[in-house]
């Protein structure tokens, strides 16, 4: 089994989350350090698909702990004999050598009541304030200092425990594998996905393989360059209209890859995912309406072949190989190979890189689609260590994405629309300039971080797409 890599991008988020007085409780402890607490935590305790469970179930007893502490708290100043200064009466123990030391009016000044007893009130109202408040957190109780090491660590994993879940949810979609978001090579190297909702454009061409018809679109950017996406004829309905492979057709794609078992991945190019979990990590909502959309793309991905067609060179993929969709209690489970060239390129680390929740704060579409082949361009610069900066002409862009536009003032200003969206988002592109039919782009430097979040054991090598041997379709 391909062990989890914890991204340290979402570590810090948690450490955020947790916030800094929790953090220094920790350190308090002297057992090392927070992150790698964080670490042990989700290795051992969460899953893909458990974030929501484990976070109920632990909220639970943190909650149980908070009401155990409060009572704890409260029976100690009713008890005649105080033998055992701890917490509240610890406090008291203090006040009670201040107002020896300056008198009872610097007391009064200094916590504005009138007795003791009012302080002692004003506490275990304050307490029990946290102790009702359904969102406070074990590290924010008063008197936590004076639990003891074992009582705080327990508290801090179950605080931690909630944390983590509550930034994946909000993030991630509740899930670890979403943390990070990747493209295979041939998807960032080639216009593959459409920049918006557009139908497909079939010519007259059409080829056999395997015995199906196959019915042709063309996108041709360059002379010595066209991309053929083979479309099978079951696909073809006269009530429905065939829709190019646009960027929720790649989020769906995505969210397959994010849902895999890595054993069956790697070893047998499987992923097995219900449809309601792709119809809500797509759309939110898994109504009817996204419910079918979500099985139609599917089988539009299944059905559909890339061939990229240069002057000594064809080279074939696809997107899914299988698609096999079977009843699973109310609702549906598919079975799905994963094409074998894609496969390839995970096995190869040959794939782009992104983090997830970077990405769905784009305003535009086609941000989604152009970010992957940019960010290659900045990893490049990492490894090149040729400086972060690139010119980058309109036949490049057009060579990366499928336009719906044939008009290049149209295409020129979505690119800049884009670019400005990765700026607006602090996401990949730093700063750009735009040259006529051109565009000067700045990257940011990759971070230290992300060198091991999303580069690993990735080489130069991995990001040069290797050339097949020349295929000829009959």
């Amino acid at each position: 089994m391909i062990q989890q890599h914890v991204p340290h991008y979402f570590l810090n988020q948690v450490v955020s989350e947790l916030g800094e007085p929790c953090e220094a409780i920790y350190n308090e402890l002297k057992e090392g350090n927070i992150r790698e607490f964080l670490k042990d935590i989700i290795s051992t305790e969460f899953t893909p698909a458990n974030t929501k469970e484990i976070r109920r179930s632990t909220n639970k007893l943190a909650q149980a702990t908070k009401k155990r502490w409060y009572k704890t708290l409260a029976d100690s100043v009713k008890k005649t004999k105080k033998s055992k200064k701890t917490e509240i009466l610890k406090e008291i123990a203090l006040l009670e050598s201040l107002i020896d030391m300056y008198g009872f009016s610097e007391f009064k000044k200094l916590h504005n009541v009138e007795t003791m007893d009012e302080l002692i009130k004003k506490r275990l109202d304050e307490v029990a304030k946290w102790c009702s408040d359904k969102e406070s957190r074990l590290m924010d109780y008063k008197y936590i200092r004076d639990k003891t090491p074992t009582q705080i660590k327990k508290a801090l994993r179950y605080d931690a425990i909630i944390a983590i879940a509550d930034v994946l949810i909000k993030n991630f979609d509740g899930n670890l594998n979403k943390i990070i978001i990747d493209q295979p090579l041939k998807y960032a190297d080639h216009p593959v996905g459409n920049t918006s909702l557009t139908k497909m454009k079939l010519t007259d061409k059409s080829v056999l393989i395997d015995n199906k018809l196959h019915y042709i679109s063309e996108y041709r950017p360059g002379e010595d360059y066209s991309l053929h996406t083979l479309v099978s004829q079951e696909l073809l309905s006269e009530e429905k209209i065939l829709r190019s492979i646009d960027n929720t057709d790649l989020e769906i794609f995505r969210s397959v890859i994010s849902l895999r078992d890595n054993k069956q991945f790697f070893e047998n190019r499987k992923v097995y995912v219900t449809i309601g979990d792709l119809v809500r990590a797509t759309y939110g909502s898994d109504n009817k309406k996204n419910y079918n959309a979500v099985k139609e793309r599917l089988m539009k991905m299944a059905n559909v072949t890339f061939n990229v067609i240069e002057p000594n060179r064809t080279l074939v993929f696809g997107i899914f190989d299988r698609l096999d969709i079977q009843p699973l209690g109310n609702g549906e489970i598919a079975e799905i190979t994963i094409n074998e060239e894609i496969h390839q390129n995970y096995v190869k680390g040959q794939v782009i890189r992104a983090y997830s929740d970077r990405l769905a704060s784009f305003q535009n579409k086609a941000s989604q689609t152009l970010i992957f082949p940019l960010q290659k361009e900045r990893f490049l610069c990492y490894f090149r260590q040729t400086g972060y900066s690139a010119t980058f002409d309109y036949t490049y862009f057009i060579h990366k994405v499928q336009f719906r536009s044939k008009r290049k003032d149209v295409n020129l200003a979505l690119i800049e629309q884009c670019l400005q969206d990765f700026v607006t988002q602090k996401v990949t592109v730093e700063s750009y300039e735009r040259k006529r039919d051109s565009f000067l782009i700045n990257f940011f430097p990759v971070e230290t971080y992300e060198v091991e979040d999303l580069l690993g054991n990735q080489q130069l090598t991995h990001f040069i797409e290797e050339v097949p041997e020349q295929i000829n379709l009959k």
